[in-house]
């Protein structure tokens, strides 16, 4: 690789994994079974849910009104839990190996091109210029 290349343009690229066909008892074992439930278990079950959603939404609430009541006080809201981390995405594998090794080429460019300066600096205060 030459100092000032372009980079990598005849990669050899990783091929997707193929699908395997299991054998018939891991199918089996994997399907899910339907079990019977009573109405006695699914009358708890939507009770648990209801209550969850009526916790939720209290809370929102509550939380809308402390903002209301901080932003009356001339106070700056702390921002949503929900927009904190939507600003950043992970990058995927052959993204980031392209993003780190454009950062390496560029960090020895500067690297050298900055030692060639001082060295040019040097010669001229060494001749007495």
């Amino acid at each position: 690789m030459g100092l000032f290349s372009s980079g990598n343009k005849n990669r050899k690229r990783r091929t997707p994994a193929k699908k395997r066909g299991g054998s018939a008892w891991k199918k089996k074992a994997l399907t899910p079974r339907k079990q019977s439930k009573s109405a006695k278990q699914q009358h708890h079950k939507l009770h648990a849910q209801i209550s969850t959603l009526e916790n939720f939404l209290a809370k929102k609430s509550v939380e809308d009104e402390e903002k209301l009541r901080m932003r009356s006080m001339n106070i700056l809201p702390p921002p949503d839990k929900s927009r904190k981390n939507t600003g950043r995405r992970k990058m995927g594998a052959a993204e980031k190996r392209r993003y780190l090794s454009h950062r390496n080429r560029s960090g020895m460019r500067f690297l050298t091109l900055f030692l060639v300066a001082c060295g040019i600096v040097w010669y001229l205060l060494k001749t007495g210029l």
